[in-house]
Formats: C-alpha cells, structure tokens, sequence
C-alpha cells in the first residue's frame, strides 16, 4: 500500500526567502565568485580614480560593475520579494502531497502533478526541500508545513532514493 503525506504552508516572503536562502547555498563558489569579481574589479577602478584627473567613466564602470558583484544577493533579493508580493499566489495556501510515484501541488486556481523522474534535481535542507524541474527553477518546500518530521523523513527518504539530490547545510 503507497503511503501519501502532504505538507501546508502559506505563500509569503518569509517563506519563499527562506528557500532562496537555500537555493544561493547550493553553488556556494559561484556566490564566493561574484564577490571576488566585484572586488577585484573595484580596486583598479579606485586606482585609476586616484590616479586620473577628475572623474572618468571608466573607473565609474569598474567601482559600480564590483558593487554589483559584492551587493548582487541582497539587490535580486529585493527584486525577489517584490515578484513574490505579485504572485497571484500570493498570502494564500499552498499543499503539496508526496507519494511513492511522485507528488502533486494544489494552490488557489492550480493544481500540478510530476514524477519523481521528472526532476532535474532536488536538493534537502534542515529547513526543507528544493525541487526543481528545471535548472535554477524551484518548489520550496518548508519542513514546517509537514505533520510530523517522520512525513519530512519520508520525503527526504524519496529525494535521496529517486532523484539526483544533494544535502545542504
């Protein structure tokens, strides 16, 4: 007999940051990367700014492009939260239900379904669960919408056994 456990949560900021949160801590070095980018190109910027007369474009370019770089988490995050303020998701309670085969998701005004087969990866946190059907495309799942931590266990069994999963944190 397939045993089916379901999870609950409301669709917010909160939440959905959570797992962005987790989502930047799945390919540390690109985050350790874009960091040192940013401030290797600030230097010579701050140099030829030193060292020119006035102020030129050039140095302006490489000061801002490597704020970018070292900023750039927390600048799409503010975009992040924005785009989740506008789902029309949004405030409102999701449930997704897992089973041996796959799971299903429901919403206000939508409903999926997908295999476990179906996933480009999956990646389990202490604070829940990262499908993705697509590269860089995720479900947030939070362990808190489960019952019980033996229903997280049991989704976390299926991530591990049926698709390519890697544990974070």
């Amino acid at each position: 007999m397939s045993q089916t456990v379901t999870a609950k949560w409301v669709f917010d900021e909160s939440t959905m940051s959570r797992g962005r949160y987790w989502h930047w801590r799945k390919s540390p070095w690109i985050w350790g990367m874009t960091t040192a980018v940013g401030c290797i190109l600030i230097i010579p910027g701050v140099l030829m700014l030193l060292r020119g007369t006035g102020i030129q474009p050039l140095p302006l370019f490489f000061i801002i492009l490597g704020m970018y770089g070292i900023c750039r988490y927390w600048i799409v995050g503010i975009r992040f939260r924005k785009l989740i303020r506008k789902n029309p998701q949004f405030g409102n309670t999701l449930s997704m239900a897992f089973s041996d085969t796959g799971f299903a998701g429901t919403g206000k005004g939508s409903e999926m379904t997908s295999e476990w087969s179906a996933l480009y990866e999956t990646a389990t946190t202490p604070d829940g669960f990262l499908l993705y059907p697509q590269k860089e495309i995720f479900y947030w799942v939070p362990r808190s919408g489960f019952a019980s931590e033996a229903d997280a266990r049991f989704v976390a069994d299926h991530l591990q056994e049926k698709t390519k999963n890697k544990t974070i944190g």
